[in-house]
């Protein structure tokens, strides 16, 4: 069983990784040689976007990671079976309590800590429920009180760490968008022995605190919504006229954010109101602001006009694979959280079924050869579309330029300027 456990998180490991990419292509890793360090240790992550947390968390380490997941997701019991079996472990929480969820907690903290003590891995979500938020919630001290205890009982020597991990999505439910992960320099379990032993309570929530810091002070973390929206309209219109790296973008939102909260509030208000009209007119118009941007690709260049074949033909073979991921996402009316997770899970399952049931009908219709050679080409054209979409969307984007109102270029006009004002 054990054996057949390993093979199928090899087989996840793999299939998240190119999941991963496909969903945010571009991607950024920092601080990998943190994740390169062998167990014990505990991963833990700010809970943005449900399960791509876990998945971008797990994928860089060396070793196997294993999960501490709320109790809804084991309602099923087909689910339920095969989380159980590729390690992820459930825990009620006092609503899963009260909607009835019946889980042993003290048998799966047992089984958590046990994987500890035989220098084992697992992923927790200290924030404990996942919410899209450009911020970091008040962590649980549970994740502290696990490591102190573990490492209390095995007499100060077991070598446990924690590595916090800072996700910083450009834009978490947007399918081929761009995420920088940080992974954060590691926690010591054992500095925490002397504390501990002359006060545990007190102990567990410096721990927290300690952890809460590192995670903070890595991510993007706004104090409301007000603030969230006004900060992403700002470093989106930039971004988009002068687009960067996802560490060099991640650098640009913190001193933007800086720049906000050192402003007059009354200037701050009429920038908020300014932002908020030119949302709304954004939609009224059926726009996006890369459409009126000026980002280097947006006009017609000599790649653009030469690749293009090659996107239309990966575009037409996997055309059935992103109508029925769309038509997924409408049907289930899921929250915004679950967007990416059900994007990458249909997609994956279309993907096989489209690649196979296209293979019969190339061998239908000529030899298995040419059904086998088919198929191989099939991957390459859609990465090679994806690399196309992605560089080039912009040229496509600003053909609807023409749709915007005067009114609407100046309004784009002002924020920029006033991106600019606060970047200086």
């Amino acid at each position: 069983m054990r054996r057949g456990s390993d093979l199928l998180y090899g087989l996840l490991h793999f299939c998240s990784r190119w999941m991963l990419r496909i969903l945010y292509p571009g991607t950024e890793v920092i601080g990998l040689s943190h994740a390169k360090m062998k167990g014990p240790f505990i991963v833990a992550s700010n809970h943005p976007n449900t399960l791509m947390d876990p998945l971008f968390s797990g994928i860089f380490l060396d070793e196997r990671l294993f999960f501490l997941a709320h109790a809804g997701l084991f309602q099923n019991k087909w689910l339920a079976g095969f989380l159980s079996f590729a390690g992820v472990v459930p825990i009620a929480r006092a609503k899963d309590r009260a909607a009835g969820m019946e889980v042993d907690n003290d048998a799966s903290f047992s089984q958590a800590i046990e994987l500890l003590r035989n220098g084992g891995c697992f992923f927790i979500a200290p924030e404990g429920d996942s919410e899209l938020e450009l911020k970091l919630r008040p962590l649980k001290s549970g994740l502290a009180r696990i490591a102190l205890s573990v490492e209390n009982n095995q007499n100060w020597s077991l070598g446990l760490q924690i590595l916090p991990v800072a996700l910083n999505y450009e834009s978490p439910t947007t399918a081929f968008s761009r995420a920088l992960i940080r992974y954060v320099e590691p926690i010591q379990v054992s500095d925490w022995k002397a504390a501990y032993q002359s006060d545990a309570s007190r102990a567990v929530k410096d721990l927290t605190r300690e952890l809460d810091k590192r995670m903070r002070s890595n991510l993007i973390d706004t104090k409301d919504k007000e603030e969230e929206k006004l900060l992403l309209t700002l470093t989106r219109i930039y971004a988009n006229d002068k687009p960067t790296s996802p560490l060099e973008q991640n650098r640009r939102t913190r001193k933007i954010l800086d720049a906000l909260r050192q402003m007059p509030t009354d200037q701050r208000e009429q920038l908020e109101a300014k932002a908020t009209q030119y949302a709304t007119d954004l939609r009224k118009s059926k726009l996006i602001d890369l459409s009126l941007s000026d980002h280097p690709n947006r006009k017609l260049s000599l790649g653009n006009l030469l690749g293009f074949p090659i996107f239309l033909w990966g575009l037409v073979n996997h055309l059935p694979i992103l109508v029925l991921a769309s038509l997924a996402e409408r049907l289930s009316k899921i929250i915004p959280n679950y967007l990416a997770t059900l994007r990458g899970l249909v997609g994956w399952l279309a993907l096989a079924i489209c690649y196979i049931f296209q293979m019969w009908l190339v061998a239908k219709n000529s030899s298995a050869l040419w059904s086998w050679l088919y198929l191989l080409q099939l991957p390459v054209i859609g990465l090679i579309a994806l690399a196309y979409w992605t560089t080039y969307r912009p040229s496509f984007a600003s053909l609807h330029k023409y749709k915007a109102k005067d009114d609407l270029l100046q309004q784009r006009k002002h924020l920029r300027s006033a991106a600019a004002e606060l970047l200086q």
